[in-house]
C-alpha cells in the first residue's frame, strides 16, 4: 500500500506535469513551424513575383490596352508565351497580370489555357478584388496577401508592379496564386514531425508508468527483477529527446543556410538579367542609329558599334539589310568586306561547304560586322538561307519587336558553346519614340535588321566578373524554357558544369538541398538561371549545429541515465538493507535482554510515573535491590544520590518530571547510597524514553562505579591547587599558554611587574602581542602531546613601556584541569646578553678600525679556498701595507698613526664590494678577499685602491697627511692545499712592491 501511495504523489507530482509540458511543448513546436513554412512559401512566392515583373520590358507592357483587342497583338502574345514557359519550370500554375482602369482591375498576358476553369481572357473585369490588390497599385510596394476568397476560388497570392522607369507609375501588377488548401496541406505536413514525435515520447512515458505501476503490484523478489525501468523510460525519454533537439537544430541550421544561399543567388541571378537587358538596350540604340534610312557609311558603322563591343558580352554587332535579287550585284560591291569575302553572298550546301546564294526574291546578307577580326568568316552569309535564322528574321519583321534566335552554333564559332544572334528590326521610314514599337506596316518598308552575336557562356562568365566574394561558392546555369524540356545551355564557372545533366527539370532540381530559379525574359525567349551551392560554399559555411546538439542531448540522456540506474541500484540497496536490518532487529530484541544482563554498567528504566519498570543485574548489585523488591518503586527510592562534597540529595534530571521531557544530562562523580547505607561514586546518565509520536513513556538511566577514578581525581586536584599556590607566589616570571593559539590562559603577579601590565590585561593578550621576533621563530607548538618535551628559547619581548627586553623562555607541556598547556618561566638576560655581544665583538673585530681581525680573516680565505675547489670559480687576494709608516708615527705620533689607519680603512671599505673581506692583520698589514674576481679584475682594483690613498691624504691634528700603499696581488689555484700558500704568495708580491720603490702594485702568479 505504501508503493501505491508513493507511486500516486509521483503520477500527481511528475508524471502529470511532464505530460502536460510534452503536449504542450509538441504543440508550440508545431505551430512554430508551421509559421515558418507559411514564411517560407510566401516569400519565394512574392520574389518570383518580383523577379518577373523586373524582368519584363515595360515598353512592351506599354503597348498593351488591357481589353480583348490585345489578342493577337505582338507585345500580349509576346508576354503570355514567357510566362507560359517559365510557369510551366517552376510549375506554378496560375502566373497572371492585371491592370488598373477606370478604378477597376482588368486582366492581362497570363499563363493559363484558354480553357482552364482559371483563365481570363485579357479585359476581363475582376469580379471580387481584395483591397489589398488595390493598394499595389497605389503605392508601388510588392505584397503577399490571403487567404482570400474571390469568384476564382480560396487563394495566396503574390503580388508585384511592373513599374515605368521613366516616372515610377505602376503600368502591371505581376500575380502568382497557391491555392488556399495546397498552401494549408504544406503547413499541415510541416507540423507533423512536431506531432509525431510528440506522440512517441508521449508513447513512451504511457508505457514507461504503466510499467512502473504493474511492477510495484508485483512481490518485493519479483520487483528486484524489473528495477530498472525508471532507468530505460529517463533513456528512451533522453535519446527521442535529443533526436527531435538534433532534428530542430538541423532544420534551424537549413533554414539559415538556405537564406544566406539565397541572397547570394538573388545577386547573381541579377548579375545576368542586367547583362541581357544592357545588350537589349545596346541594340535598340543601334536600331534607331539606322532608321533614317541612308545608304550605309561603314566608317559609321564603326565608330558606333566599337564602343559597345568593349563594354558588352556581345561577340560581334551586325547589319543585316534586306536585299532584293534585283540589287544584289550593287549591295555586294558596296559591302563593308573587301578584302575578306570573294564569293558575295553566301551560304552552306548540303556539304556544308560555301556556294553562292541564289533562286530568291530577297537575300539577308551580314553586310558589315564589329569587331572585324574574328567574324570575317560571317561576312556575306545570308541569314536567310538557314531555317533557324529566316524563321527568326520572319518573326521580327511580323512582331516588329527584337527577336532571338533559338541557340545555335554560330558561323564564327570554333568552340562548341551555344550562340544566339539577336534580331532588331529597322524600317526605312522614322520609327515611333519608344524603342520597341516598330510594329510591321507602321513605320514603312523594312529596311534590315541590327544585329548582337551572342556567345551565351561569354555572357554568362562576363556578368559573373562583378561576383567578386563569392567566386567558386555557387554554380549558375543558364536554362533555355522555350522548347518545354528545360535545356541546360551554359553554366559558371564553366568547368563545374561537368557531370550535370543537359536537361534542367523538377527531378533535377530536387536532387540538391538548396537550389534557386530566377527568372530572365529578353529578345521574345525564356530563360531561367538556376543556381546550386559547390563544396566549396557547403565548406565556408558547414553545418554542425544538428551533429553538434544532437551529441550533446545524447551525452546528457546518457548521463542522466546512468544517474537513474544509480539512484535505482542504491534504492534496491537499501530496500534489501531495510529488510535485511528488519530481521536482525527482531534478533537483536531478543538478545537485548542477554545483553543488559551482561554488561557492567547499572541501568534502570522506569514507567511514566517515574516507577521502576526493569534492572539488569548490575544495577541491582550496585543499589542492593533486587529487580523484584524495586519492581513499581519510585526511582529516588532505589537510586539515591547525594553530592559528594556535602551529601545534599540529588535528583535524576530526568526524572524530575518525566512528562515535561527534560533534556538528557550527566552528573559527574555523584555519590549512591546503597540500600545496605555503602556509599560508591558513580557517573550516570538519564534521557526520557519516547513514543514514535514523541510522548514519553518513561527513564533510562545508566550508571557506572568510578570510585577508584574519583580518589584519583581527588588527588590530582590537591596537586593543581599547590601548584597554583606556587605559580602565584613565586618571584620569578611564570606564563601558562594555549599551545595552538599562543593565547595567554594565566600570569602570575612578577609576570605582570616585569610587563607592566595588569594580571587581568595579560591574561586577555597572546604571546605574539608582546614577542617582538619574527613569527617564525615565535612557534610555541613543539610536541606538548610527549610529556618529556622541554624547550628552552631566546626572545625579544616588549613590556608596557615600549621598551625591549631579552629574555630566555622556558617552556614545557603540563596537564592542567584535564587540558595539556604551556608552562613557562622567563628569565630576563638583557644585561647578560649586551656583554656576549660586546665580547665577541671584540674576539672578531679590530677595536681601531672596526674590520675583521687575522684570525676571522684566515677563517674566510679558508672557506673561500674550499668553495674554489668546490665550485671552481674564481676568487683573489690582496696584501696591503702602508709605506714608511713607522716615520708617520715617530714624526706625528701614534695619534696620528692611529687616524692614518682609520682613513686607510675607510677608502679600503669605499672602494672594495660589499661581498669582499677587508681585514687588517697587524700593525700596518691589511689583507682583502676578493670572492668571484679573476687575475685582471683583482689587479685592476688594487691599482684604483692604490690611486684612491695616494690621491686623498689624512686629516690630523695639525693639517693633512698624505701616505701611499704597496699592494701584492695573487689569486687562487688548484694547486693551492691551503690558506698559508695563498698569503705566502701574495706576501712576496707586496714586498716586490716595497722593494721596487713602495707605493705601486705587483701581483704573482700560482706556480704552473
Amino acid at each position: 500500500m505504501v508503493g501505491m501511495r508513493r507511486d500516486g504523489w509521483i503520477v500527481r507530482w511528475f508524471y502529470l506535469p511532464l505530460l502536460i509540458l510534452l503536449v504542450g511543448s509538441g504543440w508550440l513546436l508545431a505551430e512554430r513551424r508551421g509559421q515558418a513554412t507559411d514564411t517560407e512559401v510566401r516569400e519565394r512566392l512574392l520574389q518570383q513575383a518580383m523577379e518577373i515583373a523586373q524582368t519584363l520590358d515595360p515598353e512592351q507592357v506599354k503597348a498593351l490596352t488591357f481589353t480583348a483587342a490585345d489578342r493577337g497583338a505582338p507585345e500580349f502574345e509576346r508576354i503570355r508565351e514567357l510566362m507560359i514557359a517559365y510557369g510551366r519550370f517552376i510549375q506554378q500554375r496560375s502566373l497572371y497580370s492585371m491592370a488598373l482602369r477606370d478604378g477597376v482591375l482588368v486582366f492581362g498576358p497570363e499563363n493559363l489555357a484558354e480553357n482552364d476553369p482559371l483563365a481570363s481572357p485579357p479585359g476581363t473585369v475582376y469580379q471580387e478584388p481584395a483591397p489589398e490588390d488595390f493598394a499595389v497599385f497605389q503605392n508601388g510596394r510588392p505584397a503577399t496577401m490571403g487567404p482570400l476568397t474571390d469568384e476564382y476560388g480560396t487563394f495566396i497570392s503574390a503580388l508585384a508592379p511592373v513599374l515605368d522607369p521613366r516616372d515610377g507609375e505602376v503600368l502591371m501588377v505581376v500575380g502568382l496564386d497557391v491555392p488556399a488548401d495546397e498552401w494549408q496541406a504544406r503547413i499541415a505536413a510541416s507540423r507533423w514531425p512536431p506531432i509525431l514525435g510528440t506522440a512517441l515520447m508521449l508513447a513512451i512515458l504511457v508505457m514507461g508508468v504503466s510499467a512502473i505501476h504493474w511492477r510495484h503490484r508485483q512481490p518485493a523478489a519479483q520487483q528486484r527483477r524489473f528495477q530498472y525501468f525508471e532507468t530505460i523510460l529517463v533513456g528512451s525519454l533522453g535519446v527521442a529527446l535529443a533526436t527531435g533537439a538534433a532534428l530542430l537544430a538541423w532544420e534551424a541550421e537549413i533554414r539559415e543556410r538556405g537564406a544566406l544561399f539565397e541572397r547570394m543567388a538573388a545577386t547573381r541571378a541579377g548579375y545576368v538579367r542586367q547583362k541581357f537587358h544592357d545588350i537589349r538596350d545596346d541594340l535598340s540604340a543601334l536600331a534607331r542609329f539606322y532608321q533614317t534610312g541612308q545608304p550605309l557609311d561603314c566608317d559609321a558603322f564603326s565608330t558606333f558599334t566599337q564602343p559597345l563591343t568593349r563594354t558588352s558580352a556581345v561577340q560581334a554587332y551586325e547589319w543585316i539589310p534586306r536585299v532584293p535579287a534585283a540589287d544584289r550585284e550593287r549591295a555586294e560591291v558596296e559591302a563593308c568586306w573587301e578584302g575578306f569575302n570573294d564569293l558575295g553572298f553566301w551560304e552552306f550546301d548540303v556539304r556544308g561547304e560555301r556556294i553562292p546564294v541564289s533562286g530568291r526574291d530577297f537575300y539577308y546578307p551580314v553586310y558589315a560586322v564589329e569587331p572585324m577580326a574574328g567574324n570575317e568568316p560571317a561576312l556575306g552569309f545570308d541569314l536567310g538561307s538557314e531555317p533557324v535564322r529566316r524563321a527568326a528574321l520572319e518573326k521580327v519583321a511580323r512582331t516588329g519587336l527584337m527577336t532571338a534566335t533559338e541557340p545555335l552554333t554560330l558561323v564564327q564559332e570554333t568552340e562548341s558553346q551555344p550562340g544566339m544572334r539577336v534580331f532588331e528590326p529597322v524600317f526605312a521610314a522614322a520609327a515611333p519614340e519608344t524603342e520597341h514599337a516598330n510594329a510591321a506596316g507602321t513605320a514603312g518598308e523594312l529596311h534590315g535588321f541590327a544585329l548582337a552575336v551572342l556567345r551565351l557562356q561569354a555572357l554568362i562568365d562576363r556578368a559573373m566578373l562583378r561576383d567578386v566574394y563569392g567566386e567558386g561558392k555557387i554554380i549558375v546555369h543558364l536554362v533555355d524554357l522555350m522548347r518545354g524540356d528545360g535545356e541546360l545551355l551554359v553554366a559558371h564557372p564553366q568547368e563545374r558544369s561537368d557531370g550535370h545533366a543537359d536537361r534542367v527539370d523538377a527531378a533535377y532540381l530536387s536532387q540538391s538541398l538548396f537550389h534557386s530559379v530566377h527568372p530572365v525574359f529578353a529578345f521574345g525567349r525564356a530563360f531561367a538561371v538556376v543556381l546550386y551551392p559547390t563544396p566549396a560554399f557547403h565548406a565556408a559555411h558547414p553545418m554542425r549545429a544538428g551533429m553538434l546538439t544532437g551529441l550533446a542531448g545524447l551525452l546528457l540522456a546518457i548521463v542522466l541515465t546512468l544517474f537513474v540506474g544509480f539512484l535505482r541500484d542504491r534504492q534496491s540497496f537499501l530496500e534489501q538493507q531495510v529488510e535485511t536490518r528488519t530481521t536482525e532487529l527482531s534478533e537483536r530484541e531478543a538478545d537485548l535482554a542477554i545483553t543488559l544482563n551482561s554488561i557492567g554498567d547499572g541501568v534502570i528504566a522506569t514507567d511514566a510515573e517515574g516507577r521502576i519498570a526493569r534492572m539488569n543485574p548490575a544495577a541491582e548489585r550496585l543499589t542492593g535491590w533486587t529487580l523484584a523488591e524495586a519492581h513499581g518503586q519510585p526511582l529516588a527510592r532505589v537510586f539515591r544520590l547525594v553530592d559528594p562534597r556535602n551529601h545534599e540529595p540529588l535528583t535524576v534530571p530526568a526524572a524530575r518530571s518525566p512528562a515535561g521531557g527534560a533534556a538528557r544530562k550527566k552528573v559527574y562523580f555523584a555519590t549512591l547510597i546503597a540500600r545496605d547505607a555503602a556509599e560508591r561514586h558513580i557517573t550516570q546518565r538519564s534521557a526520557p524514553i519516547r513514543a514514535d509520536d514523541g510522548t514519553i513513556k518513561g527513564v533510562v538511566v545508566v550508571f557506572s562505579d568510578v570510585t577508584g577514578e574519583y580518589r584519583i581525581r581527588e588527588a590530582l586536584r590537591e596537586s593543581e591547587e599547590r601548584f597554583h599556590l606556587m605559580f602565584e607566589r613565586h618571584d620569578a616570571i611564570m606564563l601558562l599558554i594555549e599551545p595552538e593559539s599562543g593565547r595567554i590562559l594565566d600570569a602570575n603577579q612578577a609576570a605582570g611587574r616585569f610587563y607592566g601590565y595588569p594580571v587581568e590585561r595579560l591574561c586577555a593578550m597572546s604571546i605574539h602581542d608582546i614577542n617582538a621576533s619574527t613569527p617564525d621563530k615565535v612557534s610555541l607548538k613543539g610536541d606538548g602531546s610527549l610529556p618529556e618535551y622541554r624547550d628552552d628559547f631566546v626572545f625579544s619581548h616588549q613590556l608596557a613601556s615600549g621598551e625591549l627586553r631579552v629574555v630566555e623562555f622556558h617552556a614545557s607541556p603540563i596537564l592542567l584541569r584535564g587540558q595539556s598547556i604551556l608552562f613557562a618561566i622567563i628569565h630576563d638576560i638583557t644585561q647578560r646578553r649586551a656583554l656576549e655581544q660586546e665580547m665577541r665583538r671584540l674576539a672578531t673585530t679590530d677595536s681601531l678600525t672596526g674590520l675583521v681581525n687575522r684570525r676571522v680573516f684566515l677563517a674566510q680565505v679558508a672557506r673561500e679556498l674550499e668553495r674554489f675547489q668546490r665550485y671552481a670559480k674564481s676568487a683573489a687576494l690582496l696584501m696591503l701595507d702602508l709605506d714608511s709608516f713607522k716615520k708617520i708615527n715617530d714624526s706625528r705620533g701614534h695619534a696620528a698613526g692611529d687616524s692614518v689607519l682609520q682613513h686607510f680603512a675607510d677608502i679600503a671599505r669605499q672602494s672594495l664590494r660589499k661581498i669582499d673581506v677587508l681585514g687588517r692583520l697587524g700593525g700596518e698589514e691589511f689583507a682583502a678577499l676578493l670572492p668571484g674576481t679573476d687575475a685582471a679584475g683583482a689587479v685592476q682594483l688594487a691599482e684604483r685602491l692604490r690611486q684612491a690613498v695616494a690621491e686623498r691624504p689624512a686629516e690630523i691634528e695639525g693639517g693633512s697627511l698624505a701616505y701611499t700603499v704597496s699592494v701584492g696581488v695573487t689569486w687562487f689555484a688548484s694547486g693551492d692545499s691551503n690558506a698559508d700558500s695563498i698569503l705566502a704568495r701574495a706576501d712576496r708580491a707586496l714586498y716586490r712592491a716595497k722593494d721596487n720603490g713602495r707605493n705601486r702594485v705587483e701581483a704573482e702568479s700560482p706556480p704552473a
